[in-house]
């Protein structure tokens, strides 16, 4: 099958956007450039004049809910989800209920995975049994794994994590840090400040998240591993990642979009469609957040996505679950607060959320529109609004923030390993 995306506008991270066209065969790329139509003789054109094509778009960080107790939130309906969000890749953190933290429950997901997933998902394996940091997994047996995490909990003794931090260098993989010290969290909820006072609420300090950061970045310069920090949030992380990066230790990090476009100022009640952990920071560490997006000190954004039943959600701080969902909204937040109001480039969006994860995970032939590339594209209208209503939402909840806001940057199609998806219609190509 030959698909020929015609006069569409080419995003790659290290050129400014051009007009060309892109000739799909199979599930590569195998031209680039001002094609003849009549030379080509392809099954389908695609006319894009207008629409800005990126390399698929890759999120760093979800949270899918399989194995789980929810009955519509799954992996079924996350992956649909992300694919009507533009997004090719997702992926998916262990801790998962039962935890992914044995061979044959990664076997498992594994094989969920591939016969219901609406896109690529790679499955993440915990780094300790339980996500407990004592007793170290047999990730490094499990062939097609790609990244080990105990995301949602930091592994506490630091001898075990070098340990897991010397597996991950001896399989040439990236451990997935979630930088948190637990002791000094204990049970706060909400970020130590303004609203931490005015709600009465017990506070989570930067310091939970900057030590920790600390740690793992010593530790990962013993081990000589590679190391990607999650959902940093704190102007001092963010400050300790680049002095190891001047060190030449290995390390890369990623930022949310509710981190980036949202503080605690923003927090307007008590109710948990504002609890997310890493909590919303101050107005200060939002702006060093957006100054390592333009300076280049940020390597990813990825959304945390994290869907809860609202019932779990529309409850005040100390009842309510951690965590928003974010599939719907990255492509348009990127679009309209970073492209549209902080004037960054569409090229750098491209290696935020492609190039960059696609290096960070090992991912062969992505991240890049060029000849005998995969074809995973995302195809995006940046001048059409929408508007993030409960009817644009498709992962089973609308916990989010940024419900019913009004942002540029449409998604119309997703191309995942050569097949096409059709957004506003809902259906794939080869099913017309």
């Amino acid at each position: 099958m030959k698909y020929l995306l015609k006069k569409a506008k080419i995003v790659n991270y290290d050129k400014k956007p051009y007009k060309g066209d892109i000739l799909i065969e199979g599930n590569e790329i195998k031209k680039v450039g001002n094609l003849n139509e009549e030379i080509i003789k392809p099954n389908t054109v695609i006319d894009l004049e207008g629409l800005h094509v990126f390399p698929g778009i890759i999120d760093m960080h979800s949270h899918l809910r399989e194995p789980g107790g929810y009955i519509d939130i799954n992996i079924k309906t996350q992956t649909e989800a992300a694919v009507k969000s533009g997004i090719t890749t997702v992926v998916a953190m262990p801790n998962t209920n039962p935890v992914c933290d044995k061979l044959d429950i990664y076997d498992r997901i594994k094989q969920i995975i591939k016969k219901k997933a609406a896109c690529d998902v790679i499955q993440v394996m915990a780094g300790t049994m339980d996500i407990e940091g004592e007793i170290i997994t047999e990730f490094d047996s499990a062939g097609t794994v790609k990244a080990v995490s105990d995301d949602g909990r930091s592994v506490e003794n630091s001898r075990i994590l070098l340990n897991v931090l010397k597996k991950v260098k001896k399989k040439n993989i990236v451990y997935l840090s979630h930088a948190e010290d637990d002791n000094l969290r204990k049970d706060g909820v909400i970020n130590s400040g303004k609203k931490s006072n005015k709600f009465d609420l017990k506070p989570i300090y930067n310091e939970v998240e900057d030590i920790r950061t600390y740690r793992d970045l010593s530790l990962a310069s013993i081990a000589g591993s590679r190391i990607h920090f999650c959902h940093l949030s704190t102007e001092e992380s963010l400050n300790l990642v680049k002095r190891f990066k001047e060190r030449n230790v290995n390390v890369t990090c990623e930022v949310t979009p509710h981190h980036l476009f949202l503080s605690e100022s923003d927090i307007k009640e008590n109710i948990g469609i504002y609890k997310m952990n890493p909590p919303l920071r101050s107005d200060k560490d939002r702006q060093a957040l957006i100054k390592g997006i333009k300076e280049g000190s940020i390597d990813a954004i990825a959304t945390d996505h994290a869907p809860h039943p609202m019932k779990n959600k529309l409850k005040d701080f100390n009842e309510s679950s951690f965590g928003i969902i974010g599939f719907e909204t990255l492509i348009p937040l990127a679009i309209e607060k970073l492209y549209y109001k902080e004037d960054i480039p569409l090229q750098r969006l491209a290696e935020l959320l492609s190039y960059n994860p696609s290096k960070i995970l090992n991912l062969d032939r992505r991240g890049r529109i060029e000849k005998n590339a995969l074809a995973y594209l995302t195809v995006v209208d940046i001048n059409d609004k929408i508007e993030i209503n409960k009817s644009f939402i498709k992962s089973k909840t609308y916990n989010t923030p940024f419900l019913n806001s009004k942002l540029r940057g449409k998604p119309l199609f997703t191309v995942i390993n050569g097949k096409i998806f059709d957004i506003e219609k809902d259906s794939w190509y080869e099913n017309k």
